[in-house]
């Protein structure tokens, strides 16, 4: 119920939203490609193949133990071609359980400067892939690639988000005090890895983009971007973005009314 307060206020009250824009998820250099648009427009999203070490691997973590909700098979399928092994996926950020977790020397978020207010959007590339694509030989696949690069077929989008409502820094001996206060974070995929464990943890209500927002099309050379990004956080912005190739923005401010009208209709609130 608090949370709900707090969404009310943030898209209803205030004129101005804080927002920050993170790129998730599969990309050109891990696992080599993006994930998936069918051709009933479900979205297959696929995590990035985890390369540090793991105590162990959870299902959650387990390509051939997750079913993927738009073919029915192990999410696993769709990582024959990918440039690293995928004994382990990298399931975070949970949309569903409402967090997002990351290296806490990272910094990919400027989370010291980010308060109950600020939304977390949430990018990821997708791409419509013709249907028999997984059926390719590697050769063939790299082909693939190329030609629906050409054709217009791959993108950024804005997929989701979180309402954030707390930031928590947890140290590698802390977690199992996490655990009792916010049991969810039992689903970091930080907790199960070896080495350093010291993870920011951002908490608040998850919210899915349906459809997904296309906010770039990725052309053979560069990015055509979209009307709907320039809107949300202006030229200034969007240039920056770009820059840094999609990965992440700083905080900024966008009108309320901007934000309803360009994300607002497509919210689903998990």
């Amino acid at each position: 119920m608090f949370l709900e307060i707090v969404l009310i206020k943030v898209i209803y009250m205030n004129d101005v939203l804080k927002i920050v824009l993170i790129r998730v998820y599969a990309d050109l250099s891990n696992p080599g490609y993006y994930s998936v648009i069918h051709r009933d427009n479900c979205i297959t999203i696929l995590p990035v193949v985890e390369k540090n070490s793991l105590e162990t691997i959870p299902s959650f973590m387990d390509p051939g133990r997750i079913i993927d909700k738009c073919s029915g098979k192990p999410l696993e399928y769709y990582y024959k071609f990918s440039k690293f092994n995928p004994k382990a996926i990298h399931n975070d950020p949970r949309i569903d359980l409402g967090f997002y977790t990351e290296e806490a020397r990272s910094n990919r978020l400027p989370y010291t400067k980010m308060s109950r207010e600020t939304i977390i959007l949430f990018m990821s590339g997708l791409a419509k892939y013709p249907e028999n694509i997984w059926f390719a030989s590697k050769k063939e696949f790299r082909k693939i690639l190329r030609e629906i690069r050409s054709k217009n077929l791959m993108g950024i989008y804005i997929i989701g988000g979180i309402v954030l409502n707390k930031v928590l820094k947890i140290e590698s001996s802390d977690w199992n005090k996490t655990f009792e206060e916010i049991p969810v974070l039992m689903y970091s995929p930080h907790y199960y890895r070896k080495n350093n464990k010291n993870t920011v943890a951002f908490i608040g209500k998850g919210f899915y983009i349906n459809p997904p927002l296309k906010i770039a099309t990725l052309t053979t050379d560069s990015f055509k971007i979209t009307r709907d990004l320039i809107e949300l956080i202006n030229r200034e912005n969007v240039y920056k973005l770009i820059k840094q190739n999609f990965r992440k923005t700083s905080i900024i401010e966008t009108k309320r009314d901007i934000f309803e009208k360009t994300l607002g209709s497509r919210i689903d609130y998990v």
